[in-house]
């Protein structure tokens, strides 16, 4: 078994998450739970249970299986905890709880995404977001707020490359790394961009690029009780090879 979070983590994930404002994380299966508006009925039902959470979370990312399979894998083998964070004013998050070496990283789902967060969407690029979108706006490191998906308010426009070079629209982050589209391309073709290094690359697919990237970063969690720890920054992962060199 793996071993769930202390009090003590728990408190320093609320801390951690302070940023953002007076924040209050409680563990799943806690009474207040029921009674908190705007939890969506899923996230209930997920956390209904502190025992079966890390279980029944994962009936949110059923849809995700094939768009990011490896994700799906990890969280199935590593999860450790899943808690949820409030923020008031029905501003709630899941926090998804991993040890690596006994120390904690934690992850940040935040509620699905609105109607009305993509009607400003083009049609195409919507489709092909939507499926994780609908699940989380965004799931990134506590720390770093990068390292997956971004919130569809935190997208970035880059110019790639030189200036005769395409704008895109980055939806996902991870340190120095960005991935995104070429929104004047019909074909929405997908690109990895690293700005420091002034590199641009043509992805094969985007939502494998992203797969790979978050299975990187995830995958030496420990899948067994290895002791407790204190909170763990995640480093970013390094380049991705899912791309198609022009």
């Amino acid at each position: 078994m793996t071993q769930q979070l202390s009090e003590l983590e728990r408190d320093e994930l609320a801390e951690s998450l302070s940023v953002d404002g007076h924040v209050e994380v409680m563990f799943a299966g806690s009474e207040r739970l029921r009674y908190m508006p705007g939890v969506p009925s899923t996230w209930q039902k997920a956390l209904a249970s502190r025992e079966n959470a890390p279980y029944q979370v994962l009936d949110l990312w059923q849809p995700l299986r094939r768009l990011l399979p490896r994700t799906v894998e990890i969280l199935k083998s590593r999860l450790v905890d899943v808690l949820l964070a409030s923020l008031g004013a029905s501003r709630y998050s899941l926090v998804y709880v991993f040890r690596q070496e006994g120390e904690v990283m934690a992850q940040i789902g935040y509620l699905p995404a609105t109607e009305a967060q993509f009607v400003s969407i083009p049609g195409k690029l919507r489709t092909l977001l939507a499926p994780f979108y609908l699940v989380h706006d965004g799931w990134v490191d506590i720390h770093s707020r990068d390292g997956g998906p971004l919130p569809i308010s935190e997208w970035i426009s880059f110019k790639a490359g030189s200036t005769a070079g395409p704008t895109l629209l980055a939806t996902y982050s991870n340190g120095g790394h960005f991935a995104g589209f070429d929104l004047s391309d019909p074909l929405l073709t997908p690109y990895g961009l690293w700005p420091e290094d002034d590199e641009v690359q043509k992805l094969n697919d985007f939502w494998t690029h992203v797969d790979d990237q978050i299975a990187a970063s995830l995958e030496d969690c420990d899948q067994e009780l290895k002791g407790s720890g204190m909170l763990r920054r995640k480093h970013p992962s390094p380049h991705n090879h899912n791309v198609v060199y022009e």
